[in-house]
């Protein structure tokens, strides 16, 4: 949430380490600053700024968890990392193979990275809150790719009802008026997970 309020895509992210316990969290700044060097660019993805704050070195055991599927280049930077464990709340088909492909190199292959779809009603929430502001700077083929895999979830993520609400959400930082989106929203994403 807190970068959609700030006008950035609503991705979040947290690494944990192999007693579950969180160690870092970031989330996207591509349009606002943030702390660290990578705020304000197209790097500044909410798993790269997590990624950002891990220490160099081989012997710990880390999971990441995402409310967006990873893109090319967060998947990558998770094999430098050594990150064994990636769930995600919703799928991104513009990535769709993404990852059966990377792991086709012969340096990736060592790495045994696992992947899990997390779904359900917070993934469609996930799902609607990101590319209800994707929607507004994505390039033609970005959408066209969402349209064709995920048609009903983009008409409601860009419906005028849910962009009023979210614009509402945006305006304060109350959680309960998260919590009120949520409950309004409910119902929908129920449907549309199911």
């Amino acid at each position: 949430m807190d970068a959609w309020r700030h006008g950035s895509l609503g991705v979040g992210a947290a690494i944990a380490d192999d007693g579950d316990q969180i160690i870092a969290r970031g989330h996207n700044q591509f349009f606002h600053a943030g702390p660290g060097p990578i705020s304000s660019t197209y790097m500044a993805h909410a798993e790269m700024n997590a990624l950002a704050q891990l220490p160099v070195g081989r012997g710990r055991r880390y999971s990441i968890y995402s409310s967006f599927e990873l893109c090319y280049m967060c998947t990558s930077a998770l094999l430098f990392y050594r990150i064994e464990r990636v769930a995600f709340a919703s799928v991104d088909p513009v990535w769709l193979g993404m990852h059966e492909w990377l792991q086709s190199a012969p340096w990736a292959s060592r790495n045994h990275l696992t992947r899990e779809c997390l779904g359900g009603e917070l993934g469609a929430f996930g799902y609607v809150l990101h590319i209800s502001r994707l929607a507004e700077i994505a390039p033609i083929h970005v959408l066209e790719t969402h349209q064709q895999e995920t048609s009903q979830l983009l008409d409601f993520a860009t419906s005028s009802e849910v962009c009023d609400q979210l614009t509402g959400l945006a305006a304060t930082n109350e959680p309960a008026t998260t919590d009120i989106v949520l409950a309004n929203l409910w119902k929908d994403l129920v449907r549309m997970a199911s």
